[in-house]
């Protein structure tokens, strides 16, 4: 708000959200790399064995066994890259911009996205 207020004076919404919206551009980078790993794994396989013995006879036995199976593991990285709210703003301003930004500054308070208790 106080730059806003240093480099604009009197404004609406309107006329700067295209301003806030490159702000927030500039300072934050979002880089998304998708990977695909192959990787393998053991799988359980169940198989059947005939065989006819001496009197003619049919025998089946089922066994178990493992396989190894290559599969795809896919990962997403992602970076978000932030700049300094000062070091973004201070290139948008000329020198009575700054004075005016700096003395807001002390004016207002800034805060967080921490929740503030106020002793009464």
């Amino acid at each position: 708000m106080s730059f806003l207020s240093a480099v604009y004076e009197d404004f609406t919404f309107a006329e700067v959200e295209a301003v806030i919206r490159a702000i927030f551009d500039e300072q934050y980078t979002l880089e998304i790399v998708p990977e695909v790993e192959i990787r393998t794994r053991l799988e359980e396989r169940t198989g059947t064995d005939s065989w006819t013995d001496d009197e003619g006879n049919t025998h089946t036995s089922t066994y178990t066994y493992y396989e190894e199976v290559e599969y795809e593991w896919h990962i997403l990285n992602v970076t978000l890259t932030t700049l300094p709210m000062s070091s973004v703003l201070a290139s948008r301003m000329d020198v009575d911009q700054t004075q005016h930004y700096n003395s807001d500054k002390i004016k207002m308070p800034m805060f967080s996205n921490e929740a503030h208790v106020i002793a009464i």
